[in-house]
Formats: structure tokens, C-alpha cells, sequence
């Protein structure tokens, strides 16, 4: 059974807040550091699926 599901976007930003009880997306605002973390975010997913063979349409290496 699967307990935990995440997602990982890149050139989307970490939101410190998620659930139905917080402030609703149109009243957010973020500076402009937190809004260029996506650059560091979208690299470091790159480099690691280059290392772990994906290509660029994101589909897995095939079994050797």
C-alpha cells in the first residue's frame, strides 16, 4: 500500500504552506530569491538524472 507520494517539479518553488487551511495561491507572494530557487532546484534534478541514465523526454534507462 503506498503511505507517501511526493512530486518534484522543476521551475515550480517550494511552498511553505499546502492544505485546504492555508492562504489561497492568488493572495502569495514571494520574493524574488525564493522565486529564483527554481534555477538551483531545476540543475540538481538534472545532474542527478543524467547520472542515473534518463533522457530528455524523462523516460528510465533500459535494463542493460
Amino acid at each position: 500500500m503506498i503511505t507517501k507520494f511526493t512530486t518534484v517539479y522543476a521551475g515550480h518553488v517550494d511552498l511553505p504552506d499546502r492544505g485546504q487551511d492555508t492562504t489561497p495561491a492568488n493572495e502569495r507572494r514571494y520574493s524574488n530569491e525564493h522565486l529564483a530557487s527554481v534555477f538551483e532546484k531545476t540543475e540538481a534534478i538534472a545532474k542527478k538524472m543524467d547520472g542515473l541514465g534518463y533522457d530528455l523526454a524523462g523516460r528510465a534507462p533500459f535494463p542493460a
